[in-house]
Formats: structure tokens, sequence, C-alpha cells
């Protein structure tokens, strides 16, 4: 009998087939033998103190194509493992999920990654306890803040810090009109924070990520 693991993302027309890396895990589990499911948060639900899923069963996942069935309800402590691998935003809806698979993990389910390190540690704020290897960095929800140290570390990078994916990510080097409109909307009037960093001329060289599985570069 299989085993099965759930993979909880976004919805599968919005996953990018060349490059998620939920598709080729999704693969990959099912090339080891694994009965695999898929849902999104919102079909996530508890019932009578247990955590369940409306899921679709998925019979292929590749570079080319996924294919998927209408699944039963299922509780989550049936599954084997569960991938917590919804993007950002980390608004209320996705700090309920993490709320509901913290329950999953005491009833049995082993999720990854712990909803508990997923809700305490921002991956951008994270960074922040290795300040030598990052560049300066201001996080504020502060115009003013954000042109003071605009001034010493001309030009910047502003991005939201629950942002993903390339998205809403802008270059400023002075603060004229249409910059001010875009702290503006970013700060939702300077009540968000925002992060701020010096810009890296590198960047446009590419970037290296290393993966470490196991404290050993994967």
């Amino acid at each position: 009998m299989s085993q099965k693991i759930l993979y909880i993302t976004d919805t599968l027309e919005n996953l990018d087939l060349k490059k998620d890396t939920s598709v080729l895990m999704m693969e990959e589990s099912l090339s080891l033998g694994f009965d695999v499911y898929q849902c999104e948060i919102d079909k996530l639900y508890i019932e009578n103190t247990m955590v369940r899923a409306s899921p679709k069963n998925i019979t292929i996942a590749d570079t080319t194509k996924i294919e998927s069935n209408p699944s039963s309800e299922i509780n989550l402590s049936e599954f084997k493992y569960c991938f917590m691998r919804k993007d950002p935003p980390v608004d209320e809806d996705y700090i309920n999920t993490l709320h509901f698979l913290g329950l999953a993990g005491a009833q049995g389910t082993i999720v990854y990654n712990n909803p508990v390190a997923i809700k305490e540690f921002n991956e951008k704020i994270f960074a922040l306890h290795f300040a030598e290897y990052i560049p300066e960095t201001l996080v504020t929800s502060k115009i003013k803040q954000i042109d003071l140290f605009l001034n010493k570390k001309q030009p910047v990078v502003v991005k939201p810090l629950d942002g993903m994916g390339g998205k809403s990510i802008y270059k400023i080097e002075k603060l004229e009109v249409e910059e001010m409109k875009i702290l503006e909307d970013m700060t939702s009037n300077e009540s968000t924070h925002i992060i701020v960093q010096e810009f890296i001329e590198e960047i446009y060289e590419g970037d290296i990520r290393v993966l470490i599985i196991h404290g050993k570069p994967f």
C-alpha cells in the first residue's frame, strides 16, 4: 500500500511547470511510489477537532503537465508527510493555515516546514542575523527614515517583507513624485514595514543560491 503525501500549494493552474520546485517534488514523490495529493489553503478545514482536506490526487507531474483526479475528503493525519508550499503573501489566511498545520502535527502528521518555524522566521528578517553577509539594511514604515538612508546609500532597493519571486521590488535613486507614490503604496501610507537595502551592482552578474540539507551544501 502506497504512502500518502500532501502538497499545499497555489492552484495547479498558477504553478510554473518549468520552474516551480513543488512540481519537481511532486514528480519525484510519484517516481518513489508515493500517493501524491495537492490542495490549496482554502481546501483545509477542521471538523470535530480533526484537520481535514479536500484534495486532488495527482497522477502526473512534470515540466510539461500536471494531471489530477478528484479525491474524497481526508484527515491530514492519514498523510505520512505534508508539505506547506503556498507562496506569500503571509496574510491572515496564510497564518491561519499554519495554525491548522500545527494542530495537524499534534495529530500525527509530519509537516514540512515546521509551522512554528515558518511563523517565527520571516526569511528577510532572519537574514539580519547574518549582518556580515548582507547589504546594509533598513526595515521601516517611515518614508523620512528611508530618505535619510537613501542619502547615505544611494541607490537603494525597496521590497515588501512578505514578497517573493522578484515582485514589487524597486530600485530608487532619489525621492521624487513617482518614488514617493511607490513608497506610500508599499508602506500603506507609512503603516506597513518594508525592507530597504543598499543596491549591489554585482547583482547584474546573477545570483547563486545554495541549498543546505542536513547541514551540507546540496
